[in-house]
């Protein structure tokens, strides 16, 4: 037959001296801003009036098939597109 030895108790650490004590981080991050959606970033983009229009902004946004900047984004309307 086995005897039970139970575990003398461990607090959980937020509960811990060590972590109440602890300094507070004297840079705290900047305060969180609320990202921009894609979508909200791209209707504010270059705006294309026809396909002519759009493989240059393509061309000026991509080089060698890599975005230049993650900032940069191109509105294109439905009506730009022929049918």
């Amino acid at each position: 037959m086995s005897s039970f030895l139970p575990r003398p108790y461990s607090p959980p650490l937020s509960d811990s001296q060590d972590f109440l004590d602890a300094e507070e981080d004297p840079d705290p991050p900047p305060a969180i801003q609320p990202k921009e959606h894609k979508h909200e970033r791209a209707e504010k983009g270059a705006q294309v009036k026809n396909i002519k229009d759009l493989q240059s902004q393509l061309d000026v946004h991509y080089k060698e098939g890599t975005k230049v900047s993650d900032d940069a984004y191109i509105c294109i309307p439905m009506d730009a597109i022929p049918k």
